[in-house]
């Protein structure tokens, strides 16, 4: 039963087609024997005739013939044609046997060649094919199921290539019903997957987010409760003979302090992006470009998320407040506008009058450390973000520890290029030009720092009437806030001066 059908109708016919050859060998050599037996009892039989009769003749010539007949002769012959005939017989029945089996299962070996053909189609068409599993689906076709239903404003399994899918997956796991976990329809759960690997596409690309603590919000603003340093422990210290007295006092305790807790306010900002489909555009149009739509929105908001986490101005059209802006940018004079480690464009003059332009070096970077106070204690709790031309000068420092010195164990983020003093330097496209107020680097301690996520990349669509259209969206909520101030921001951006 597991053979092949084709493979079983050959064993078949190969079988039938041997039997036949050998019933009718069998009868041939049979017939042949029986007529050399009987040729040689007739040859006897004549002898012993032609024998007698010469008896006969010379005992009494006028006497009239006399004929003999031998029976025992005959009823050999006839045993023998009995027998051949019975064994005709039997394998007569055995070859028709065999047919009747093959004409019992025609039916069934024909569902099979329909199976096989259904199985070819579908190998031939765009649709990925496997052995059946939980889930013989694959991950592409099930993206473009999901995107081109949400951009025809169709049920899965209304548009052509949905509906090829999901009876592709029918036929490999069966039926589904049911509205919870796996029960659910494949369109519900395959809805929620593609939503799903976006978002993680999206944070596939992010460089500075994922360095950032995150915790999943329950609201688009959340209250976290933090209680920084309040004073310090009291020595309990006796003099003369009361050093043993003031054990046994109140003052054995210390002094009382009261905590200071605090509220920290997360907000988690909307963030989204948008495609536009024309209505003219038909289901087989859009198979080929909706990976390169899908691309398009996960790097527009990775670039955007990344963005507001390092640069962000807490300003009206840019609400998030990054990294760089928490640096308080105090100079030594006071000016409120002065950063506290600059970059000058203008270049300084050297021992020998010539003038060079400052670049950023492993001794700007420590310098910037050592304004960090007690959050860059541990060089290793921190994460330092350079610009692409900051890299490149850090590349002309001897004393810059790139990944092939630190070696490839080392690297532990997305977008690292080295390290500097054992803290990680990462590589963002984020940082503005080299001008004037911009930042160069930054480096902070994200213990200092949490990200928030109210809601994860979701997709939605609609249609614009007014402008023969369809409109694919992508959304989400994220947040970010600093917790404590109490020994400094935590944070430190090197800046260029003019």
């Amino acid at each position: 039963w597991d053979m092949d059908p084709k493979e079983l109708e050959k064993l078949l016919a190969d079988a039938a087609a041997k039997a036949a050859e050998q019933t009718a060998k069998a009868v041939l050599e049979a017939q042949t024997k029986a007529a050399e037996d009987a040729k040689r009892k007739e040859a006897e039989e004549e002898m012993l005739q032609a024998k007698i009769k010469a008896a006969v003749n010379a005992v009494a010539p006028t006497a009239p013939v006399i004929q003999t007949v031998d029976t025992g002769a005959e009823r050999l012959l006839a045993d023998v044609e009995k027998r051949l005939e019975d064994q005709a017989n039997e394998h007569k029945s055995a070859i028709e046997n065999l047919q009747a089996a093959i004409k019992e299962k025609a039916k069934e070996l024909e569902q099979l060649q329909n199976k096989s053909g259904e199985i070819e189609a579908l190998q031939k068409s765009r649709m990925q094919f496997t052995e059946p599993k939980h889930d013989d689906v694959s991950y592409e076709d099930k993206e473009k199921a999901v995107l081109i239903s949400k951009i025809m404003r169709k049920q899965m399994h209304e548009t052509k290539f949905g509906k090829q899918l999901l009876e592709k997956a029918a036929a490999s796991f069966g039926a589904y019903g049911g509205t919870t976990g796996s029960a659910r329809l494949p369109d519900q759960r395959w809805e929620e997957e593609v939503s799903t690997n976006i978002q993680n596409e999206m944070r596939r690309q992010l460089v500075v987010t994922p360095t950032i603590r995150s915790i999943a919000m329950a609201q688009p603003v959340m209250k976290i409760p933090v209680n920084p340093e309040a004073g310090e422990a009291t020595w309990v210290i006796g003099a003369g003979a009361s050093e043993r007295l003031v054990y046994n006092t109140s003052a054995s305790s210390g002094d009382a302090v009261v905590h200071q807790l605090k509220e920290v306010t997360l907000t988690a900002y909307k963030l989204a992006t948008k495609e536009y489909i024309a209505f003219e555009e038909d289901e087989d149009v859009l198979l080929p470009i909706l990976p390169l739509v899908r691309d398009a929105m996960a790097r527009r908001m990775a670039k955007s998320v990344d963005k507001a986490m390092l640069l962000g101005a807490a300003g009206a059209a840019d609400p998030i407040k990054g990294l760089a802006t928490y640096d308080p940018a105090l100079g030594t004079s006071g000016d409120p506008t002065a950063p506290l480690v600059t970059i000058s464009l203008a270049g300084n003059a050297d021992s020998t009058g010539a003038v060079t332009s400052k670049k950023f070096t492993v001794a700007k970077a420590m310098e910037a450390r050592r304004n960090l106070g007690a959050w860059g204690l541990n060089p290793s709790e921190l994460i330092m973000f350079v610009s692409t031309q900051a890299y490149y000068e850090l590349m002309e420092d001897s004393n810059f520890l790139t990944v092939d010195k630190a070696g490839p164990a080392a690297t532990l983020f997305t977008g690292q290029v080295g390290s500097v003093g054992n803290t990680p330097v990462l590589v963002s496209s984020m940082f503005p030009a080299a001008t004037a107020g911009n930042p160069a680097a930054v480096i902070f301690n994200p213990m200092n720092f949490m990200a928030g996520t109210h809601r994860g990349m979701r997709v939605d669509s609609d249609d614009e009437v007014i402008n023969q259209r369809s409109v694919l969206v992508a959304s989400m909520r994220i947040g970010l806030t600093q917790l404590s101030t109490v020994d400094g921001q935590g944070v430190v951006a090197v800046r260029y001066i003019a």
